[in-house]
């Protein structure tokens, strides 16, 4: 299992050990989640956490991972990789955080660890942010990141809502470190 720890936060990898922690957070959080994913209402059979899980890998999540405070005793976030190609190597990635930590360093060091984890851990290349266009907090950290636009969009597949794809290169991983250092 693949853990980092950093100043303010922990990543972890999503394990059958831990996940019920995911759907604990996404159900306490589940009406904020619905304002953030879907137009329409998410059914409560969503936060299933099993047939959640079977239903995230069958559109190509390839790693999560639980996002925990610095004491690790809450989970307050969690980022997910998908949609990996193998030949462009590049490869998605998505998140979400409660609310009362958005806007904090924290979500950047995250985020920092998860980019490092791609670019060294899965070796790619390059890696896009998927963003819902009125999350002008997670661009403007995206964009602090060193990320830039990309030329792309995606409808997610399991709510049907366009996200603008936000580009970062690994040519820029020792960048990444210090911006994340100076969030």
């Amino acid at each position: 299992m693949y853990t980092c720890q950093g100043r303010f936060c922990t990543i972890e990898e999503l394990t059958s050990e831990n996940e019920e922690n995911l759907f604990s957070l996404m159900y306490q959080n589940r009406v904020e989640y619905q304002k953030l994913v879907s137009r329409e209402p998410i059914p409560e059979t969503f936060f299933n956490f099993r047939s959640q899980i079977d239903q995230w890998f069958s559109y190509g999540r390839k790693y999560q991972f639980l996002v925990l405070n610095k004491d690790k005793t809450k989970t307050v976030g969690t980022i997910f990789f998908y949609g990996q190609n193998e030949e462009s190597r590049t490869i998605k990635i998505s998140c979400f955080f409660v609310s009362e930590i958005r806007g904090k360093i924290l979500v950047g060091e995250a985020l920092g660890m998860a980019i490092d984890f791609s670019f060294s851990v899965l070796g790619v290349d390059r890696l896009l942010f998927s963003i819902y266009p009125e999350n002008v907090r997670m661009i403007e950290l995206v964009k602090k990141l060193g990320a830039n636009r990309a030329e792309t969009y995606t409808t997610e597949p399991t709510n049907k809502r366009s996200t603008l794809d936000y580009e970062l290169s690994n040519t820029i991983l020792a960048e990444i470190s210090r911006r994340v250092q100076n969030l």
